[in-house]
């Protein structure tokens, strides 16, 4: 999952870079924001998640993949 995000990143010009923390692989932006994180130890299989400066539902956004459980945490706005 790192490999293919890392590709496509590279695709897209944006220079957001991989971080390795104990569990997890954030890549963040200029700055030290956090965009993407590959989440490899959380209670569950391989989570994929993005932080968002708004609730999921206050942008209106959908889950693009209604088949997998949904996460969503105010403290850390990551939508998994």
């Amino acid at each position: 999952m790192v490999n293919l995000l890392s590709e496509g990143i590279a695709e897209k010009g944006l220079p957001w870079q991989p971080v390795f923390r104990k569990g997890y692989v954030a890549f963040k932006r200029s700055g030290g924001y956090i965009t993407l994180v590959a989440d490899l130890s959380w209670c569950r299989p391989v989570r994929f998640a993005v932080k968002l400066p708004e609730s999921p539902a206050e942008m209106s956004l959908v889950n693009p993949y209604p088949d997998l459980k949904e996460s969503w945490g105010d403290q850390d706005r990551e939508w998994g």
